[in-house]
């Protein structure tokens, strides 16, 4: 499988983009509470709210694929990821923007907590939602970019390496989530005098996660879709007109 160019760029690729949504789950529950300053319970709100606009973006994401191909997707999820990690990277001033004014009452004070500021539970909103549509393509178009690329492989060499690169994929994905939580568990503390993790800490986790994402952005822009749809699409319309 690894001997394949194109399975080398979108596993590492994808490797690196599955790392990026390990460090959202990761170090969601410390963006929210030692940056933000909010209750930790309301990591999950914001948790909530990317996995329901996440699948209502769904058909969104499904439907360019068919316009665009998964190339440009793939880059745009990785760049949108890169933004929001700078954006919790900086968060201080971002918060600030919307406005430093506590929440007094209400149901989101009683959710935020005591002494929540505005502009933290905007930005905990926008992790939440500006999260959806890179982790919907990150759940859609690698597993669609690696059955392309069996099917490609099958054609070419006439053999059905499916089983192995579903293997090599999901091999891919644990040693995403391996790292990222050593990584996380490591740099939250970088700092620390306690048995609590540090804002510095904790900021550094978004910035590692951004540096990562951008390198896969340039990883996914050698990766060659249409080459490999091309391909496929020729020997489809070849078989029909054989069967005619």
């Amino acid at each position: 499988a690894f001997s394949y160019k194109h399975f080398v760029i979108m596993t590492i690729g994808y490797l690196i983009m599955q790392a990026g949504f390990a460090f959202f789950n990761g170090a969601l529950l410390f963006y929210i509470d030692t940056l933000l300053g909010l209750n930790e319970s309301f990591a999950t709100i914001v948790l909530a709210i990317s996995i329901v606009v996440g699948i209502m973006t769904y058909p969104l994401v499904n439907k360019l694929v068919r316009k665009v191909g998964k190339k440009p997707l793939l880059l745009g999820a990785c760049i949108s990821y890169v933004v929001i990690y700078l954006g919790i990277y900086f968060y201080e001033p971002i918060a600030n923007f919307f406005g430093t004014q506590p929440i007094e009452s209400g149901f989101i004070a009683s959710l935020a907590g005591e002494g929540a500021q505005f502009g933290s539970v905007v930005a905990a909103f926008l992790i939440g939602i500006g999260v959806a549509f890179p982790i919907a393509c990150t759940n859609i178009l690698p597993p669609s970019a690696f059955a392309d690329m069996a099917q490609y492989d099958r054609i070419k060499t006439g053999v059905d390496h499916t089983g192995m690169f579903v293997a090599s994929r999901q091999f891919c994905n644990k040693v995403a989530q391996a790292g990222v939580t050593v990584i996380v568990s490591y740099t939250m503390y970088l700092g620390a005098t306690d048995n609590y993790p540090t804002k510095f800490g904790v900021q550094m986790t978004a910035l590692i996660a951004a540096i990562l994402l951008a390198i896969s952005v340039f990883v996914y822009a050698q990766y060659q879709d249409k080459e490999v749809v091309a391909f496929i699409d020729e020997w489809n319309e070849k078989q029909k007109t054989e069967k005619k």
